[in-house]
């Protein structure tokens, strides 16, 4: 699941955040913490949230899981 705005984006500093903990810590954003440490609990290293901010342009929260097919539901 994707969500963006084309709002004002993010300072410099805030982009070049080399992880989601980093770029949590610098917004003081614990429950962005707390939901990429669960995804990746849950699923693994290879999901979770990536974050993307281009200054004037706007941010983009990008929500990465596996597709799970219950058969019951199909």
């Amino acid at each position: 699941m994707r969500v963006s705005d084309n709002g004002i984006g993010m300072e410099q500093i805030t982009q070049e955040a080399a992880s989601i903990s980093q770029f949590a810590d610098q917004l003081n954003a614990i429950g962005v913490k707390n939901i990429c440490k669960r995804i990746k609990l849950h699923f693994g290293d290879n999901y979770g949230l990536v974050i993307t901010s281009i200054s004037r342009d706007g941010t983009v929260a990008t929500i990465v899981v596996p597709v799970i097919r219950n058969e019951k539901f199909i």
